[in-house]
């Protein structure tokens, strides 16, 4: 018994004609005639009923066919399932946020590459506004973000990778750009420019000025990466937890925004989906990101 043979016999079982079978299965009628007498004699019984205008099935072929084809199903779906776990083992997709790409990207593309040459990287940008989403909607398989998007999610698993600090961003011609470090307090009469996504980390920055700045006013967007043009535009002054393009490609200056805080980059991933190649790569950063600086 082969798979041709299989296949014949629930194609005729359907169309209840040598010729339609031979048709599409790219056979000629007296070959598929013998495929089925072959698979007769193996069974030991016989599945048709023929003669020279009709073919029909017999009782135990009726039988036979419904429920190889039940079996046939579940061996098509099984290889279905493995071809795809097969692929998805040979690729990985990975969401890399501004400061990954910027600082550790080359590096790690490249030592990926090296010790898994077989599997395929796609890198997505991933914009630090939007959490965790990319994960949720299962547009990469890991992702670059900080653990105040995952560490209270039930539904990920991640490793911390770095540790790194706030920023202001200001104009170059601010006064504030003459500073070293900037503080809460200086930011008084400041306009402040956020997102309107309800993080944790925005949510402390903003109690935190409050109570130590007077006469703030704050301008909501949608993205963080929006407020960069409204700091070039010197409407106001924003706060990044990374840095990101050097400050003289964008007319504006990344200034550590008060030392104490500290916000931990990390790489996640859904909860019981870390493929081979995933582990790969989450050792790889591990290794790799202890000299990087954010």
């Amino acid at each position: 018994m082969n798979t041709r043979q299989i296949i014949c016999f629930l194609q005729l079982a359907e169309t209840k004609s040598f010729a339609a079978v031979a048709e599409k299965m790219f056979l000629s009628v007296s070959t598929v005639s013998y495929q089925l007498r072959h698979f007769e004699e193996e069974l030991g019984f016989p599945l048709f009923f023929r003669d020279q205008h009709s073919v029909t099935l017999t009782p135990a072929g009726a039988a036979y066919a419904d429920e190889l084809r039940k079996i046939y199903d579940m061996h098509q779906e099984a290889i279905e399932r493995a071809a795809l776990i097969y692929r998805e083992s040979q690729a990985l997709t990975v969401g890399f946020t501004p400061e990954v790409i910027l600082n550790c990207y080359p590096v790690l593309l490249l030592e990926f590459q090296k010790c898994c040459p077989q599997i395929q990287l796609d890198s997505v940008p991933v914009n630090i506004s939007s959490g965790c989403d990319p994960l949720r909607f299962k547009t990469v398989d890991m992702m670059f973000t900080y653990d105040c998007w995952v560490k209270n999610n039930p539904e990920l698993e991640y490793i911390e990778l770095k540790q790194s600090q706030f920023y202001c961003v200001v104009n170059h011609e601010d006064p504030l750009a003459q500073k070293n470090e900037i503080e809460p307090e200086d930011l008084d009469g400041k306009t402040i420019i956020i997102t309107t996504h309800n993080d944790q980390w925005i949510q402390d920055i903003v109690q935190e000025i409050n109570q130590s700045a007077k006469n703030v006013q704050y301008l909501e967007i949608e993205y963080c990466n929006f407020a960069i043009s409204f700091v070039k535009a010197n409407v106001g002054v924003s706060i990044f937890p990374y840095k990101t393009i050097p400050g003289e490609k964008n007319d504006v200056l990344f200034i550590p925004f008060n030392r104490k805080r500290k916000i931990t980059l990390v790489l996640a991933w859904r909860k019981g989906e870390l493929s081979e190649p995933g582990k790969t790569f989450m050792q790889l950063c591990q290794r790799k990101m202890k000299n990087v600086m954010l």
